[in-house]
């Protein structure tokens, strides 16, 4: 794996602590250099996929204004300051569903990073498996 080596890196647009985006100019192999590669930074956040004990997986449908439009999406949202991942899972679960789980699993951590010419978005997600959900109590 050929690792990119970063020249420079600007911050160009700050909208702490949900996002930030960095202009970087980037060497891919020697004599190529990449001079506007922007790189976007987004919060950490969790992920969780919540399983009813009949096996049916518990999703949402709400409006998102990214899309502008009805969206199908797991609960999930930004893990607070000081807040563990597990904390974040639970309470977004809560938050978003009305539910609390008997048990989370923790399935790992996902980067996603999606690339369109010499653009990049960066996610970091850490993703729960909760089973045998029931209603808040």
């Amino acid at each position: 794996m050929t690792v990119w080596k970063t020249l420079s890196r600007q911050l160009a647009f700050d909208a702490a602590p949900y996002l930030r985006v960095f202009k970087e100019e980037v060497e891919v192999a020697p004599d190529q250099v990449i001079p506007d590669f922007w790189q976007v930074e987004l919060r950490s956040f969790v992920l969780v996929v919540p399983v009813r004990p009949d096996g049916r997986v518990v999703t949402m449908t709400g409006y998102r204004h990214g899309p502008r439009r009805d969206c199908m999406s797991l609960p999930g949202g930004f893990i607070d300051p000081g807040e563990t991942p597990e904390t974040a899972a639970r309470r977004e679960l809560m938050e978003e569903v009305g539910l609390t789980p008997a048990r989370m699993i923790a399935l790992g951590r996902l980067r996603g990073q999606w690339q369109s010419a010499w653009r990049a978005w960066t996610l970091l997600s850490r993703t729960w498996l909760q089973r045998g959900l029931g209603p808040a109590v």
